[in-house]
């Protein structure tokens, strides 16, 4: 049960760290496919994940 929780954790740590990256990168004028190769994710991971970025930005959590 702690091992599940510590991964939880890790998971929501690793997907923040993708969201802020692909935030900034798009801030910055990076097209999706030039963030998805940077990243090497997908284009619908990239535009994914900046939707819960400015998902975060406008709730106001940052963090």
């Amino acid at each position: 049960m702690k091992r599940e929780k510590e991964l939880a954790k890790l998971r929501e740590i690793t997907e923040n760290t993708i969201e802020d990256v692909v935030g900034k990168m798009w801030i910055v004028g990076k097209s999706f496919p030039d963030i998805a190769q940077s990243l090497i994710l997908s284009e619908a991971e990239v535009k994914d994940a900046l939707l819960r970025y400015q998902h975060r930005f406008e709730r106001g959590d940052r963090t």
